[in-house]
């Protein structure tokens, strides 16, 4: 019998936990709910128009403080809202505002979160360079120190 979490995204055929890989962590399973919840457009999700980032929707806007702070404000709430086991630590954006050696044109976005119930740090980075929806993960850290130190 297949013990696990939830379904591993992208799916794929697993002959051990039946017809689907499944998470085998609480941590794995959280972070792909947040990933889940960045790449989420509001309105896609049925029975709650309200669930969603929707990280790709600031792809062709202005990358301008404002933006960035939208990003941040929508990431903050919806966090809080729909995966409270997360506390966001920081959010960062990277650009030739702050980042030398980065064009005008290019976003990147580190988000530094805690999955509190588990005391474990962790790390999103969504690419500059990318669309914005395929999400990097940095160094698990566990009680705010990096793994394999």
């Amino acid at each position: 019998m297949a013990t696990g979490f939830g379904p591993s995204l992208p799916l794929t055929r697993s002959d051990e936990d039946g017809h689907y890989s499944l998470h085998k962590t609480v941590a794995a399973e959280i972070k792909e709910d947040f990933k889940t919840l960045l790449k989420t457009n509001p309105g896609e999700r049925v029975m709650d128009a309200n669930f969603g980032i929707g990280i790709r929707r600031f792809l062709f806007e202005p990358n301008l403080e404002q933006t960035w702070a939208n990003i941040d404000s929508r990431i903050r709430s919806q966090v809080k809202t729909y995966i409270p086991a997360i506390r966001i630590n920081s959010i960062k954006f990277i650009s030739s505002d702050n980042f030398e050696g980065v064009h005008d044109n290019h976003l990147g976005i580190r988000i530094d979160f805690t999955i509190v119930p588990l005391k474990i740090r962790n790390t999103f980075d969504i690419p500059r360079a990318d669309s914005g929806v395929n999400i990097v993960e940095s160094t698990p850290l566990v009680a705010g120190v990096p793994s394999g130190i």
